[in-house]
């Protein structure tokens, strides 16, 4: 059995509240946003809105289970890379579909991504933190998230209205100005589950 890391201010638990606090931002970045683009992008309704969250939601969820048992069995980083990259890879997809159909589907394997990513990420923490400060370094994850959540929804409702009706020309592509947040957030998410993976000392 892995032992836990040798202190609990080492690098990898500054590496995880640093992707605790961008996980965070991407939260408050997201979930909100998406009510907006699928109205902008689609003009639909919020019922049907509220439908392809909850239907996303559910297919996510039935895979936390599975998720966490993997983890348990395969580690914990393949899982983290596995599911944080998808996850960001569907989210900066979303503002380029074509169609409702699409998007529907796309966001349903952001949310399976996410649910693979979150229990692995989670059993990560507890193994490089000592038991005899789990608390107070469990408190710090927690502050990290919610200020990033705090923090997310600040810079997203002036990204989003400054980019709304705006068309941007990313390396000779053009990309709607209401994807910018899904944009930064895939950005921000990617780097921070390569350095999870990359320097958080934990096999």
């Amino acid at each position: 059995m892995n032992r836990p890391i040798k202190t609990n201010l080492s690098l990898s638990v500054k590496v995880v509240l640093l992707c605790s606090f961008v996980t965070g931002i991407g939260v408050g970045f997201i979930m909100p946003v998406s009510v907006l683009f699928y109205n902008d992008k689609f003009g639909i309704e919020p019922i049907e809105i509220g439908t392809i969250t909850t239907v996303a939601g559910l297919i996510g969820v039935s895979v936390s289970w599975f998720a966490g048992r993997a983890s348990d069995k395969i580690g914990r980083k393949p899982l983290i890379a596995l599911g944080g990259i998808s996850a960001r890879i569907c989210t900066i997809l979303l503002p380029v579909t074509s169609d409702v159909n699409q998007a529907a589907a796309l966001m349903s394997l952001r949310g399976v991504g996410f649910n693979l990513f979150m229990p692995a990420e989670r059993a990560l923490r507890a193994d490089i933190v000592l038991e005899e400060g789990r608390g107070r370094v469990f408190g710090m994850f927690g502050a990290t998230f919610t200020a990033g959540d705090i923090v997310g929804p600040i810079v997203r409702t002036w990204l989003y209205s400054l980019y709304r009706f705006e068309t941007l020309s990313i390396l000779g592509f053009l990309f709607p100005g209401y994807g910018i947040c899904f944009l930064i957030y895939s950005i921000t998410g990617i780097t921070s589950v390569i350095l999870l993976v990359a320097l958080v000392d934990r096999k």
